[in-house]
């Protein structure tokens, strides 16, 4: 926003045409306090002799109304004034008393309501009892009427003065409405600027910072300490490949031996040989699981097992196959059954041993603190993203709405002040992103 200006004494009218004064946005909060000072000013002139008629009829109507209460009527000129005199007529004064006996206050707006009130009420004497009385006292009651429309057109003519000054003080608020929101809206475009600049100006002190993190990750792994460690954790890497190929071999000749044993735990079974058929049962369950690390104790179970084996196809139960080493030598199956083992416990044991080794590394633990605060300044950074883009949207969305306010703010300011003052240009240009307007 432009620095503001105070301009005085621009609403003072001159005589004969003029230009048009101009003034920037910030005065127009002032001119129009004191445009609406101005208005109201005009109201109590205008409405002085329209409240004189209005005093001055009801003086004459109660002047009148005295008359008619105290008139002695000639019952012979007059045959029903008896029976009016004596009702209708009493009724009719007292009703119109009152209605004037209503105060009139000095205040021109306090005085139109009650003028205007006392209006309504002698309008409905006079449709009251008054209609009875038009016929026989024809004189009297358009007396009555006149003075009654006397206060009527006066009342119109507040009427009129105070409808135009509601009017155009209604526009003045409309347009003081249009200039608070057009504040409200810089003032949250403003702040939503200043709040994205200020994510921005984080995101770039947080690239800086990934920068210099990355620059020490980089001479960190061109060490010759972590050169040293990624060729230990290859040597790491390859053992766990190797306990993963000795557990694959595993799997596959496990599977052979539980078909056999399955074979055999049935043939057993219908024997009657229940422990021994137990036995074979739970010998399948160990094969199916991972290698043991006790190789001994694997290679025993298995011994036994084929040896019941062998039982059966002495017996002639079981049919080998010509070439199987399971059937030729079980005493060696079960040796390399349990070697293999043995050997796969000592590999896991070596990775494992050199990945803690690994892990408790210097160059290790600085990568993964390394590795740690990049991925601290990644989260914060695309939360700093998502909330510039949020709020630089905001801006555009209060700057659109203050434009669309400032489309239409000369034509109304010159209508509001009929042509007396102009906006200077460039003094109500939307603010922007940074940019100068």
């Amino acid at each position: 926003m432009p620095v503001f200006r105070f301009v005085k004494d621009l609403l003072g009218r001159k005589e004969g045409p003029s230009a048009a004064t101009p003034v920037d946005l910030g005065a127009l909060p002032a001119l129009i306090d004191e445009e609406a000072a101005a208005i109201r000013a005009r109201v109590g002139p205008a409405c002085e002799e329209p409240a004189r008629e209005v005093r001055r009829a009801v003086a004459d109507l109660g002047a009148l109304l005295q008359r008619l209460a105290q008139a002695d009527w000639n019952t012979a000129l007059h045959p029903k004034l008896e029976q009016i005199s004596r009702t209708t007529l009493p009724a009719f004064v007292r009703a119109l008393e009152s209605c004037l006996a209503r105060p009139l206050p000095e205040d021109p707006h306090e005085f139109y309501g009650a003028a205007a009130a006392l209006l309504k009420c002698s309008i409905s004497a006079l449709r009251g009892q008054g209609r009875y009385l038009r016929s026989v006292l024809p004189d009297e009651m358009k007396a009555v009427k006149a003075g009654v429309d006397v206060i009527g057109h006066a009342v119109n003519s507040m009427t009129t003065a105070l409808g135009e000054e509601k009017r155009e003080l209604a526009a003045l608020e409309t347009l003081r409405h249009r200039l608070e929101r057009m504040a409200v809206l810089e003032s949250e475009e403003q702040d939503a600027v200043r709040r994205s600049d200020g994510a921005a100006s984080e995101l770039a002190a947080l690239a800086g910072e990934r920068s210099e993190a990355e620059a020490e990750l980089k001479a960190l792994n061109g060490s010759p300490a972590a050169i040293d460690l990624d060729q230990r954790r290859v040597e790491a890497e390859r053992l766990r490949a190797r306990a993963g190929a000795l557990e694959a071999a595993h799997r596959v000749q496990a599977q052979s031996l539980i078909q056999v044993l399955r074979r055999a735990e049935r043939l057993v079974a219908k024997r009657g040989d229940r422990q021994t058929s137990t036995r074979l049962h739970h010998l399948q369950s160990t094969l199916a699981e991972p290698l043991s690390g006790d190789g001994t104790t694997l290679a025993a179970l298995l011994a036994g097992g084929l040896a019941v084996v062998r039982d059966l196809i002495a017996a002639g139960e079981i049919a080998p196959k010509e070439g199987d080493p399971l059937f030729d030598d079980p005493a060696a199956v079960a040796a390399a059954v349990g070697s293999r083992a043995d050997d796969h416990a000592r590999v896991v044991e070596e990775a494992a041993a050199l990945e803690r080794e690994l892990a408790a590394s210097p160059v290790a633990q600085d990568r993964e603190r390394l590795a740690g605060r990049l991925r601290q300044l990644d989260h914060r950074a695309a939360v700093l993203e998502d909330e510039r883009t949020g709020l630089s949207r905001v801006a555009e969305q209060k700057e659109k709405e203050r434009a669309a306010l400032l489309a239409g703010l000369e034509e109304e300011v010159d209508a509001v002040f009929a042509g007396r003052i102009r906006l200077e240009p460039g003094t109500h240009n939307p603010i922007t992103n940074g940019e100068e307007p």
